[in-house]
């Protein structure tokens, strides 16, 4: 059998209450990251069994559109006139217009604050 050496150290109290203090923060710290890692696993499973069940349920939903589609009958939808869908792009200039207009009114008050802060502060 091989000897034991055993060495003494002799230490003043702050430092070793210091030592033991890092030694106890840093198992705290490795069994907080453990649990953490525990909760990911779990929270992974979990994930993957509802990834797995809404796979399921959205091929179900699938075959049931597919079978309305073939029972249903296709619309006959009228075809819009070129002078309709110009009338339509000018409504919405319009109101991308006036959306500007509003925002303009806005920005002249904040030049305005903005210039009195200015004065202020010289």
């Amino acid at each position: 059998m091989a000897s034991k050496k055993e060495l003494y150290l002799s230490l003043d109290s702050q430092s070793y209450r210091g030592g033991k203090s890092s030694i106890l923060l840093g198992e705290e710290s490795l069994i907080m990251s453990l649990k953490y890692l525990n909760n990911l696993r779990i929270l992974s499973k979990q994930k993957n069994d509802i990834r797995k069940k809404l796979k399921k349920l959205l091929t179900e939903i699938i075959s049931e559109i597919d079978n309305l589609e073939t029972r249903i009958p296709a619309p006959e939808i009228p075809l819009i006139s070129k002078e309709e869908k110009n009338l339509e792009k000018k409504k919405q200039k319009k109101k991308q217009k006036e959306v500007i207009t509003k925002k303009n009114p806005l920005e002249e008050e904040l030049k305005l604050i903005r210039e009195k802060l200015r004065i202020l502060n010289n």
